[in-house]
């Protein structure tokens, strides 16, 4: 199951063995609220594929080196949040003030 909590982040709910892939911004923090999730990527070095395989345990934050393809696996039932980079939140901030105030279109 998942959930918008807002426009900075989303609630993923796992249940042990699923996974849950997305595509996904450098410095997208993935936390895990509860459970432990393995958080895996495929980089290419030259001419070879690497899999790389990250463990994140309850509480943890695992901050994305690079933008591309992830997998999130469960390892127990598990409440992960996605929170996007900051760069992105300037940009939403951007658009919730402007709705807010109409000054700030000047």
């Amino acid at each position: 199951m998942i959930d918008i909590d807002s426009a900075t982040q989303t609630r993923i709910s796992l249940q042990r063995g699923q996974a849950h892939y997305e595509q996904l911004q450098q410095g997208t923090l993935i936390r895990a609220a509860t459970g432990t999730v393995l958080v895996t990527s495929h980089v290419w070095v030259e001419n070879t594929l690497i899999t790389v395989k990250t463990p994140v345990y309850p509480g943890g934050v695992f901050d994305l080196p690079a933008s591309g393809w992830y997998e999130i696996a469960a390892q127990s039932e598990a409440e992960v949040l996605l929170i996007l980079p900051f760069k992105r939140l300037q940009k939403v901030w951007r658009r919730i003030n402007l709705l807010i105030s109409p000054s700030a279109r000047l």
